[in-house]
């Protein structure tokens, strides 16, 4: 054999496994025990195995990217004696047993071979040989390897020794020994073949693993599947001329697909094998060439142990008819006897031959005909492989081969993951052919539609490089990245308040952070439960009743925005813009910032009790009349008006962000002095403004450049500008970038945008020139703890209450209070404080 620092003959193998057998059965290792080792490829790591082998206890190969704890809970389970193990192993994983170490070469024993005499017990065909990693499983008789290795003599090697142009093959294991497919490349060693061995490959990229492979000059690799597809995508088997390429592949671990099976059969110089074994049951290998079935199939058993398909009366079904398939055993031998399936879940008598037992395998497959008369196994669902959705039964499998079966496809997975709202759905992970352009992710969801039963199309399509997997070769589901369904950007942002607190809506629902007006619920990840709950929320936080097939027909926001009674539509920029008009509890009023927009505040309603109704008070000069106030006075004094119409008597709540705060804390004055309860007054990040004089005013509007109001404006709407581009700005260009920079202003006329920079011009003019009252309103003031120039501070405010004043901080600048994270805070600390003032309410 041979491993990274060299090779060892076959005499010199033997000696040095013998010298390790010996130690090992001194230590009371041998037929009926478990020894474990743990080491990376090497050849230190096959004498191990051998050693353990000729003691005639199992071996038990140890995952060296595991963590201790999962070391100590498989020697647990498979009741290992003790640990034979390399310089890297943790000693606290043995769990207090005996370690043996692999770098001493114990030269005092002998080389020549174990007798039964020296062992600790007769070493009888039936103990076994590898002992099983699950505990409904069952271990390996000593007999089965030397069957495989007879089998695989007879066939696999024989037919790669031809290929290959020499007697001796080199065999390379590209998986740890831990894998099934193991014990085909020990088959090579014990029938005369060598061994290659690297700790290089472990772990190692895809491109690197060929390169290594190649320069080895191996003729047999001992893959998996999905590494297989890796390595062919690498080069593996790609014919450069050298003649570097393997004469062929041997496949196990897990059934191929569809799109692989093809690619193996038209492979011009590389023959592949798959080598099945049952699910618990690796005993019964069922290995098939490639090229002999037209058609993934599991394998061959005609050369293998009795294998049945049968029905659930323990009856076999005709040819094409699924079955569940079982393994016959000869008896229950020494190799079953400490298995934990003899309790007739698994192990059950074997109706075809008195005296004889049958392994419940759990794999569903159907029995058919190959071309040459030869009975093949195809997979239906491999124990363990199904997937249960909604109440729904999946087949993962039968999804990714109609994936593969895409021209640009070369590799997939498919998986029930959970979503970024927490919810489970049926997602696809992809990797795009190398030679073809990449296909779009609702390309391959119209392929999969076109083709598949709708419960079967996965919501999302994830395109990867390629897929993660185990240090045994196969798919790493855990791996695999959680979906992200994320909108592409190319629809258009909301144009209304309407359509605003609608997207809010359906990204709270989709666990997305943000949705346009044109993007689809459904292509979004959302399916028929979800839209009901969008169809609840869209009831609790509008108080409008959809059908289910209200979004159906119309699964846009821009679609149920039209859909909505037109007797609940209000002017979208009125004076006062009802956002929730319905509940039973008095409303809360919030005022405009500096812009005169009450939109944003329509992400409240999420976070606000369903049963309070709430307005947005907009300036009233976005109709463009022209009709600016001259002052804070006269624009609270407006705005009052304008609430009692709607709500005549108190109790009223306001709320107001930086300038709105200004103006509701005039408003709570104003209605006091008319004899009204102002139960909550909020105020969000909001300075009070000094006293000052007329003249102080008129000075400092001198001072203020217009362009400065300009990018103040603009950063309300998340409008960054560098100094430089600030400089330049006029109001023309002020307007261009409102309604250009993708903010819900897109949706705005050149006019209107006109009069809001118009309104937000003089909302800074008379912001400068207000003095306060102290009103006896309970205060509850929120301050962005992220600005640092100009931070709003505890006791500001204090001077202008009567009142209680509460001041708590928000983790975010001025200009985000009301982005969707800080907002949900905001809204939380809102609601609460409503909930209390609504209590005491009602005590009085």
């Amino acid at each position: 054999m041979a491993d990274d620092d060299g090779t060892l003959t076959y005499g010199q193998l033997n000696g040095r496994a013998n010298r390790l057998a010996r130690q090992l059965a001194g230590l009371g290792a041998g037929p009926g025990q478990v020894v474990a080792f743990a080491a990376p490829p090497s050849a230190r790591a096959v004498v191990a195995l051998l050693a353990i082998l000729k003691a005639g206890a199992a071996y038990l190969s140890l995952d060296g990217a595991a963590e201790p704890g999962a070391h100590r809970d498989a020697l647990d389970a498979a009741g290992a004696l003790l640990v034979v193990a390399g310089a890297g192993f943790d000693g606290a994983a043995a769990g207090g047993r005996t370690v043996v170490p692999l770098d001493e070469e114990y030269e005092a024993a002998a080389d020549a071979d174990l007798t039964d005499a020296e062992r600790t017990a007769p070493l009888l065909p039936d103990h076994p040989a590898c002992a099983a990693h699950h505990p409904g499983h069952l271990p390996v008789p000593h007999a089965a390897l030397g069957e495989l290795a007879a089998h695989h003599g007879r066939h696999l090697f024989t037919e790669a020794v031809t290929a290959a142009g020499q007697d001796r093959l080199r065999v390379a294991l590209a998986v740890p020994f831990s894998a099934p497919g193991a014990s085909d490349a020990l088959a090579a060693l014990l029938a005369g073949h060598e061994l290659y061995v690297s700790d290089s490959l472990a772990g190692a990229a895809p491109e690197d693993a060929v390169g290594h492979l190649r320069a080895a000059g191996v003729h047999l690799v001992a893959t998996t599947p999905r590494q297989t597809e890796q390595l062919l995508d690498a080069g593996l088997c790609a014919p450069d001329g050298d003649g570097s390429a393997p004469v062929g592949l041997m496949l196990s671990g897990e059934p191929a697909g569809t799109a692989l099976w093809h690619r193996l059969r038209e492979l011009p110089s590389t023959r592949a094998y798959v080598v099945h074994r049952p699910c618990g049951c690796a005993a019964a290998t069922l290995p098939l060439r490639v090229a002999d079935a037209a058609a993934p199939v599991l394998g061959d058993p005609s050369p293998g142990p009795g294998v049945y398909v049968l029905d659930a009366g323990l009856r076999p079904v005709p040819p094409g008819v699924p079955g569940e398939l079982y393994v016959h055993v000869p008896q229950r031998h020494a190799a079953y006897a400490g298995a934990a399936v003899l309790t007739g879940e698994r192990m059950v008598p074997d109706p075809f031959r008195p005296g004889a037992w049958m392994y419940r395998t759990g794999d569903l497959v159907r029995r058919r005909d190959g071309a040459d008369g030869r009975p093949l196994l195809e997979p239906v669902v491999p124990a363990g492989e199904h997937a249960v959705l909604r109440g729904l039964r999946l087949e993962p499998r039968a999804v990714e081969d109609v994936l593969t079966s895409h021209p640009d496809v070369v590799a997939a997975a498919v998986a029930v993951r959970e979503d970024g709202a927490g919810e489970e759905t049926l997602t696809a992970y992809v990797v795009p052919a190398r030679a073809g352009g990449a296909p779009s992710p609702a390309a391959l969801h119209a392929y999969l539609a076109e083709r598949l039963s709708e419960h079967l199309v996965p919501v999302t399509v994830v395109l990867l490089d390629r897929l993660p997997l185990t240090a045994q070769g196969t798919l790493d589901r855990p791996a695999l990245p959680l979906p992200q369904r994320e909108p592409d950007g190319s629809g258009r942002p909301p144009r209304t308040p309407r359509e605003e607190l609608l997207c809010g809506l359906f990204a709270e629902i989709l666990g997305v952070p943000q949705v346009n007006v044109d993007d689809n619920f459904f292509e979004l990840g959302g399916h028929s439960l979800s839209a009901v709950r969008l169809l609840v929320r869209i009831h609790a936080v509008l108080g409008v009743e959809f059908p289910v097939k209200a979004i159906l027909e119309t699964p846009t926001v821009a679609g149920l925005a039209r859909r909505l009674d037109t007797d609940t539509e209000d002017g979208a920029l009125d004076v006062l813009l009802p956002l929730r008009t319905h509940g039973s509890k008095p409303p809360v009023f919030c005022v405009h910032a500096g812009s005169g927009l009450g939109w944003s505040y329509s992400g409240l309603l999420r976070h606000l009790d369903p049963d309070v109704p709430v307005y947005a008070v907009q300036a009233a000069g976005l109709d463009g009349s022209g009709n600016l106030p001259d002052s804070v006075e006269e624009m609270a004094g407006h705005y009052v008006d304008r609430i009692m119409e709607t709500q005549p008597d108190g109790p009223y709540h306001l709320l107001g962000w930086s300038f709105g705060g200004i103006v509701a804390h005039r408003m709570a004055d104003l209605l006091e002095r008319r004899g009204k309860r102002v139960a909550l007054l909020t105020l969000l990040d909001c300075h009070p403004v000094g006293t000052v004089t007329r003249e102080e005013v008129e000075e400092s509007l001198a001072k203020v450049r217009t362009a400065d109001v300009y990018r103040a404006m603009l950063g309300l709407f998340d409008i960054e500008l560098d100094d430089d581009e600030a400089a330049r700005l006029t109001h023309e260009s002020t307007v261009d970038l409102l309604r250009t920079k993708n903010t819900a202003l897109a949706g705005l006329s050149e006019t209107e945008v006109r009069a809001m920079t118009e309104v937000t011009i003089n909302n800074a003019r008379i912001g400068l020139d207000v003095t306060h009252r102290p009103v006896s309103a309970p205060a509850l003031v929120l301050a962005a703890s992220e600005e640092t120039a100009h931070q709003l501070l505890p006791g500001m405010w204090d001077p202008y209450f009567t009142g209680d004043v509460e001041f708590r901080e928000i983790p975010c600048k001025h200009t985000h209070m009301l982005n969707p994270g800080p907002l949900e805070l905001i809204g939380a600390i809102v609601s609460e404080k409503l909930r209390a003032v609504f209590r005491e309410g009602a005590a009085e």
